[in-house]
């Protein structure tokens, strides 16, 4: 079960990253540059997007095994939620991460 949730949320995560990156490479009008120009910035856009997935696929996977452990270890052995930490505290501190996570990249999206 641990691969299968771990396979999803790294799934969702790519597909996620390449349907914007796509939206936006391809969707959006360009800029009134040279041709030239926009090959070179579609290039180093593509290269920084890769290497920024490959990056944060990586330590958000790292991360989020050392941070669901618990969690994982609730759900293969089929214990009450309060034996392990998994109940109510540990709802509490996700929505806490993910509220985190969200203004994180909200704060940095509107100040570009």
């Amino acid at each position: 079960m641990r691969h299968r949730l771990a396979f999803a949320l790294i799934t969702a995560t790519v597909d996620g990253a390449v349907t914007v990156f796509l939206f936006l490479a391809l969707v959006l009008p360009p800029p009134t540059e040279s041709i030239r120009e926009l090959k070179t910035a579609q290039v180093v856009n593509l290269c920084v997007f890769v290497a920024y997935l490959t990056v944060s696929v990586i330590a958000g996977t790292v991360w989020s095994k050392r941070r669901l452990s618990p969690l994982y270890m609730w759900l293969e052995r089929g214990w009450p939620a309060t034996e392990v930490g998994a109940g109510p505290s540990f709802a509490c501190r996700a929505s806490k991460l993910c509220s985190v996570c969200c203004c994180g990249r909200a704060r940095r999206s509107s100040s570009a």
